[in-house]
């Protein structure tokens, strides 16, 4: 049985962060069956609903809020200790000689070393979203980037980068609200949280397949019971792109971080993100950042 004195005060400090306009937390979660667990499933719910509300991907959120995007990063070795991290949120005492794991709840752990297994065997970066603890006796689900480093420290094995949204009352930060010069954008196909939350497993689903060319819109469509037309339209809603251009834009994007980490022929990293032959791979890269990847591998 949880100590009620310690939930009572995780609810507090949970209310009091919502109240600040802050979202992004949540209270970890017991089985016991009692009221008290009760109302935090029912806190943590409304807590993800103003997130989806407020998030700036998802729709224009008022124009007295401010949006921040946090980005924390963590270097790990073979053990998973930190080596170095900016990480700064509601810490106690310095991260640094810690284990990554003992920030992480029991779930994200296994979930974080499994997707190190994976990493291991397969791409050199994979995502995911971890939950971790904070000094608060919260949780700040977050989403998570794995890169395994090459050709650097030979202590340094892990490259942890982790992000969120974060929206906040500037009225409590003792700033004005901004007034926007451009019109809200109005959301036509997507209607609800829920219809947002699938297209975010669409969109995690997109990034998972990025070795490889898409399927098509229909077979997307079908596997997460929604129409094309649905697919096709409210993607570009929230993402302000198709699917297969998020699709190439990300294969692209991920072949820049081989390139940049690791030592692999150009042609092999073609290869791996999915390409039929190098020169359309070129074609493809300069298109979207300008220069061959030739280049970028004689700047490294």
């Amino acid at each position: 049985m949880v100590n009620i004195d310690a939930q009572a005060e995780e609810i507090k400090n949970m209310i009091l962060r919502m109240g600040a306009g802050n979202f992004s937390y949540r209270i970890p979660r017991t089985a016991d069956n009692t009221e008290t667990e009760t109302i935090i499933a029912l806190l943590n719910m409304l807590a993800q609903e103003f997130e989806v509300a407020y998030n700036p991907l998802f729709g224009i959120p008022p124009t007295t809020m401010i949006t921040r995007i946090q980005q924390y990063i963590f270097i790990l070795d073979r053990q998973y200790d930190i080596l170095q991290t900016t990480f700064n949120v509601d810490t106690d005492s310095p991260l640094e000689k810690q284990n990554f794991l003992n920030i992480l709840t029991p779930t994200s752990q296994e979930e974080f070393k499994t997707l190190v297994k994976t990493l291991k065997k397969k791409d050199k970066t994979l995502n995911t979203q971890l939950e971790v603890l904070t000094g608060r006796k919260l949780v700040l689900p977050l989403n998570c980037s794995v890169v395994q480093l090459e050709d650097s420290d030979p202590a340094s094995k892990l490259l942890v980068m982790l992000s969120h949204i974060q929206t906040l009352n500037p009225l409590l930060l003792g700033k004005p609200p901004v007034k926007r010069e451009y019109p809200m954008l109005k959301l036509k196909v997507i209607k609800s949280s829920q219809d947002i939350k699938k297209f975010r497993e669409i969109e995690v689903y997109i990034r998972k397949h990025i070795n490889k060319p898409l399927v098509s819109l229909k077979d997307i469509a079908s596997a997460f019971n929604m129409n094309e037309f649905k697919l096709k339209k409210g993607f570009k809603e929230l993402y302000q792109t198709s699917v297969f251009k998020y699709h190439m834009q990300s294969r692209l994007t991920h072949a820049l971080q081989l390139i940049i980490s690791t030592t692999d022929r150009l042609s092999a990293i073609a290869q791996k993100t999915g390409f039929k032959n190098y020169v359309h791979f070129a074609q493809s890269f300069k298109k979207e950042f300008g220069v061959p990847p030739s280049q970028h591998r004689k700047q490294k």
